[in-house]
């Protein structure tokens, strides 16, 4: 079996790999979403910054088409379908949507986390897709590692002392 290599995902990409890779990225309010073919083959890592776009995937531009979490789950789930995967078929696991200005766990604010998680779900949801595993939440960002051979994520609390998760000032 090749070695795997390894990528790292900036905010608003996809990498979807076809042979063992390790696909990186961290997140703070961003969600990550993994999707595996169960059977092996085909993974993918896709890092979005807000909950949902305007549009459809398919009339926006082919930078901003990762930016949005509802618009990125189209355009992933798409990539396997055209490699011959059902949705039914993929193991997904989702990641991130920390709050890290949320105060004393209230509702006020904008709360970009809390809502890119709702985003990724319903989105999910509306494929008959619910994620196998989720890591979300909290004040704290997270370094995500996927290993695509194995489908297993390791996931790390990053240390922020302004949003009380540890690490020294």
């Amino acid at each position: 079996m090749p070695e795997p290599y390894t990528v790292f995902l900036q905010p608003c990409e996809m990498v979807l790999v076809t042979r063992p890779a390790r696909l990186k990225t961290v997140l703070g309010s961003c969600v990550g979403i993994t999707m595996r073919v169960r059977s092996g083959g085909a993974a993918a890592m896709v890092h979005c910054l807000l909950p949902r776009a305007d549009a459809p995937f398919h009339q926006l531009q082919a930078a901003e088409q990762y930016r949005y979490v509802d618009a990125a789950v189209e355009r992933m789930l798409a990539a396997f379908a055209r490699r011959g995967a059902a949705a039914g078929n993929l193991e997904v696991k989702l990641f991130g949507g920390a709050d890290h200005l949320a105060s004393g766990g209230g509702e006020s604010g904008y709360r970009v986390g809390r809502r890119n998680v709702d985003a990724a779900l319903e989105s999910l949801a509306g494929h008959g897709i619910e994620p196998v595993s989720t890591v979300v939440g909290g004040r704290c960002g997270r370094l995500v590692e996927f290993d695509t051979s194995s489908g297993s994520v390791y996931v790390k609390r990053l240390p922020s002392p302004s949003a009380g998760c540890g690490g020294t000032k």
